[in-house]
């Protein structure tokens, strides 16, 4: 079994892209507000395959949430 998502105490950041078919983001926010302290990250206009369709979008996420580790 999987913990609780309540249970994530690491800094967390949930990627979706706008035109994502498979995972859409009304479910990744439904999983940015069961994680304590987490940011939902909304790609515009990417899909489910982000570091192929928005690199850019998802390097900069990613240093964001690095950046004060």
């Amino acid at each position: 079994d999987d913990p609780p998502l309540e249970n994530i105490d690491a800094p967390t950041i949930v990627l979706c892209g706008t035109e994502d078919d498979i995972f859409p983001d009304a479910n990744s926010a439904l999983i940015a507000e069961q994680i304590p302290s987490s940011q939902l990250v909304l790609v515009p206009g990417a899909g489910h395959a982000l570091h192929l369709e928005a690199p850019e979008d998802l390097a900069v996420a990613i240093r964001s949430l690095l950046a004060p580790h």
